[in-house]
């Protein structure tokens, strides 16, 4: 990941957008009208906590997505993205290339993808990346945070890919399957250079679409987990965890009309280590709704994220600090009011519990628009 200054971050969109409007060649073409395909997303917000927390105004990613297609077969997508963070009481901006890949198309069955891109774990990281705006509420669930945001589940890999589509009857039938590199040492670290696995990654997804809207579909990822995580503060006694395996299945349900969106996840993870580590099994399970009244869209969401135990990579022994990994329960209501055809202004609030910990308020504005 690189980092920058706030400072270095406005010269950069200055010159993008004096680029982008008074010199469009230089930006998205490179030569004649063999032009790149720009789009971008991103957000601002209010974050207010219930009383005795904080509350501020926040800048939310700023997303550019480059796509070109190279010839009838070939095909390059790069998704660069910009996220100001709060780390060890410092604000910062950190750019992060979060998808890049080539694709070779022999037919709509069988495509070849290399680079790094998102995990076949299911619907919600495969149809919603890093735009805001793209998804009905503020933000995505906590279990599908990205590997920096204190997520649960892989959600990039680096690697290869073979997907495809395709009509079968009068419905829809599509897959996914990709090797790739495995965990990190740390859950928030992807190997994107270097991997400590010497074994791969192995991970998939099918699903069918009928016309009426529906989609059902299954995912799993096997892969090993290399050990090394610091478990300083963790209730397991150790200081560091062991290697061992991981092991998910997911399915999901989707439907989707002019009036009602309906999303539900869940995920069985299973960690496997040698003794003396106890072996963990984890629940992660969401559910959303959502109903369209013209421009408005008044939604709710239930998430749950249930351990039978400390978890030795994911470090869960210690609920207090890091809430994303206890026992934990989260209520979510929220409206969508779509403000013109590219933004849409949304109201939030949830309510999180932790096992052993006292119930949060939180309350969130958000406006959102891509490009």
């Amino acid at each position: 990941m690189l980092r920058t200054n706030q400072g270095y971050f406005l010269i950069f969109l200055i010159e993008f957008f004096i680029g982008l409007f008074f010199s469009p060649s230089k930006v998205l073409a490179f030569d004649g009208e063999n032009f790149v395909t720009l789009k971008g997303f991103s957000d601002i917000g209010y974050v207010g906590e219930q009383a005795g927390g904080t509350n501020q105004f926040r800048l939310g990613n700023f997303d550019l997505l480059f796509s070109k297609e190279v010839d009838s077969k070939v095909s390059f997508l790069a998704e660069l993205c910009f996220e100001p963070e709060y780390q060890s009481g410092i604000n910062q901006i950190q750019s992060d290339l979060e998808r890049i890949y080539i694709q070779y198309d022999i037919d709509p069955w069988v495509k070849f993808a290399l680079g790094k891109f998102h995990t076949q774990l299911g619907y919600w990281n495969e149809t919603f990346h890093h735009g805001a705006y793209l998804h009905t509420t503020v933000a995505r669930p906590q279990m599908l945070a990205f590997e920096d945001h204190g997520g649960l589940l892989p959600i990039h890999s680096i690697g290869f890919e073979i997907r495809g589509n395709g009509l079968v009857g009068h419905s829809n039938l599509g897959y996914n399957i990709g090797l790739s590199n495995g965990r990190g040492s740390q859950k928030d670290q992807l190997p994107i250079f270097s991997d400590a696995n010497r074994e791969k990654a192995f991970s998939g997804l099918i699903f069918y679409e009928v016309g009426i809207g529906m989609r059902l579909g299954s995912s799993f990822y096997f892969g090993p987990l290399p050990g090394g995580a610091s478990l300083s503060g963790n209730s397991l006694g150790f200081t560091s965890a062991p290697k061992g395996r991981e092991t998910i299945f997911g399915v999901h349900l989707v439907y989707s009309s002019s009036s009602v969106e309906f999303l539900s996840e869940t995920w069985s993870m299973k960690h496997t280590y040698s003794d003396p580590f106890p072996d963990s099994n984890i629940l992660l399970f969401y559910s959303q709704l959502g109903y369209h009244i013209e421009l408005l869209t008044p939604y709710l969401r239930y998430e749950l994220n249930l351990l039978d135990q400390p978890d030795a990579y994911l470090g869960a022994g210690n609920a207090s600090a890091n809430p994303l990994t206890g026992n934990t329960r989260i209520y979510i209501a929220g409206v969508r009011y779509e403000l013109s055809q590219w933004s849409a202004l949304k109201v939030e609030g949830d309510w999180r519990q932790v096992d052993g910990l006292s119930g949060i308020w939180t309350g969130y504005g958000n406006w959102s628009f891509t490009f």
